[in-house]
């Protein structure tokens, strides 16, 4: 006898959204690749993160959808437009993309760069993708933990617009382009704009996460979406990358080390309180880890968070 396989509403989602997203990501790749420009590729990922949430959203066939599904799906639809028109006009205005100059030229490279992105848009994408594709109505009601996971996410756009246009308008400046930037919220943190965007899927899990409901909580495995963001910008491609770059073009001037002293590589933080926090605790709890201090290494004042010695 045949037999038919059934997928839940979830798990058709998430088929839809795989398909989705690699077919998505491969036709901006093969007009980057051809062009062989960067104009594209910023903006094949954050507008992929609205197709998902909007599509999803209006696959759902239930009759009314909850205040839940609304507000996270108007809130990544946001994320995602202001992220990707950002780092359009940004590509645009500098003509290229310096992260791609080694690998622009090679095909394969730079396909890997593209499977990449359709993993992170993929993954990230989970609780909503989940909270967008069940019955929500029974409790349609917003509770303490969706206020706070609204508001979570909304502050973390704000941050993370704000950082982003401060750092670019100090990018623009002649007086400040060869500089680290300290305008605005980076004169708190080092990386506020990452700040923002932890800020915002970590809100986006929690309000998702009231859903969970529907299947017997049996959908935190969604927790990798904010997981996985936070390892990729804190252990990979985002902080290791930009301390080491930053320690080893600003390392010998003294601005540049009282500002690394005195200012949250993450939490915005006022300075006073920053610098005067034990560097265990900054360690264990700021995320002022060993890693970042790369590039320092031939100095005399580089301290090891754990040890207060120099390394």
């Amino acid at each position: 006898p045949n037999h038919k396989i059934m997928l839940s509403s979830v798990e058709m989602s998430l088929l839809i959204t795989a398909c989705v997203t690699i077919f998505y990501q491969l036709a901006f790749f093969f007009v980057a690749a051809y062009f062989k420009f960067d104009i594209v590729t910023d903006l094949a990922g954050g507008s992929n993160f609205v197709v998902l949430a909007v599509l999803i959203f209006s696959l759902n066939s239930i009759p009314l959808h909850s205040p839940r599904q609304w507000s996270n799906t108007i809130l990544v639809a946001v994320w995602g437009i202001r992220l990707s028109g950002f780092l359009l006009y940004r590509v645009v205005r500098f003509q290229k993309d310096n992260r791609f100059d080694n690998i622009r030229e090679d095909f394969f490279k730079f396909l890997f760069f593209w499977i990449f992105q359709m993993f992170w848009v993929w993954i990230v994408s989970l609780p909503l993708t989940y909270l967008n594709s069940v019955d929500d109505s029974s409790r349609p009601n917003l509770n303490g933990a969706d206020i706070a996971g609204i508001v979570m996410a909304s502050t973390g756009i704000i941050v993370e617009s704000w950082a982003d246009q401060s750092k670019l308008s100090s990018k623009l400046d002649p007086l400040t382009s060869n500089l680290w930037c300290t305008d605005g919220l980076w004169k708190y943190s080092r990386h506020p704009n990452y700040f923002g965007e932890l800020l915002f899927w970590w809100g986006i899990f929690i309000s998702c996460s009231q859903s969970f409901y529907v299947s017997n909580n049996s959908a935190f495995y969604t927790i990798i979406s904010p997981l996985f963001i936070t390892m990729l910008l804190l252990g990979l491609s985002g902080m290791p990358i930009l301390e080491k770059s930053a320690n080893k073009k600003y390392k010998s001037n003294p601005k540049y080390k009282s500002y690394r002293s005195e200012t949250s590589i993450l939490i915005i933080l006022p300075n006073f309180v920053y610098r005067n926090i034990h560097e265990v605790i900054k360690c264990i709890f700021l995320f002022e880890w060993p890693l970042y201090a790369e590039g320092l290494k031939d100095t005399a004042d580089v301290v090891s968070p754990l040890t207060g010695t120099s390394d």
